[in-house]
């Protein structure tokens, strides 16, 4: 959030808060489709008042004032980034199909990640989805998705 001073409006503060600040959640709306609700995993959320106030004048950009305040600890967020060495095992299979991605059809790429990490954190839309970014140059020719998908059926 970005707000300037009342007084001087080249002083801008930037407030940002906690990841798992109780109140900031993003409020998901309710799907009516049946097909398409999901089950939806949760970050436990906390009381803990933690905000980070970066205050800065534009007319002087080498100063800043930095506030933070975060009143109780909590549970550390987990890291949910693909470790390097899944994205070489996703790399080393980037020429299967679609179909080989998930769990549904064996063997998967999935499946060797949970071989190599049966206690992974990750899932398998993360997989899925870095092993599509991998991919995208084969099926993403053209930035109009007409134009793309005319140009794959070229092929």
């Amino acid at each position: 959030r970005k707000s300037s001073s009342r007084v001087d409006t080249s002083i801008i503060t930037y407030t940002f808060y906690c990841a798992q600040l109780k109140g900031e959640e993003a409020k998901h709306v309710k799907v009516d489709d049946t097909k398409k609700q999901r089950a939806q995993m949760k970050v436990d959320r906390f009381v803990c008042d933690g905000w980070l106030h970066i205050t800065i004048n534009e007319n002087d950009l080498n100063v800043a004032a930095v506030r933070m305040t975060h009143h109780r600890c909590h549970n550390p967020c987990v890291d949910i980034s693909i470790p390097k060495s899944v994205k070489e095992t996703v790399e080393k299979m980037r020429n299967l199909p679609a179909s080989k991605v998930s769990s549904k059809s064996l063997p998967s790429i999935w499946e060797a990640v949970l071989k190599a990490d049966p206690k992974t954190e990750l899932n398998e839309k993360q997989i899925y989805r870095y092993w599509a970014e991998l991919n995208a140059d084969a099926w993403r020719l053209h930035d109009d998705q007409l134009k793309s998908a005319l140009a794959v059926l070229e092929k």
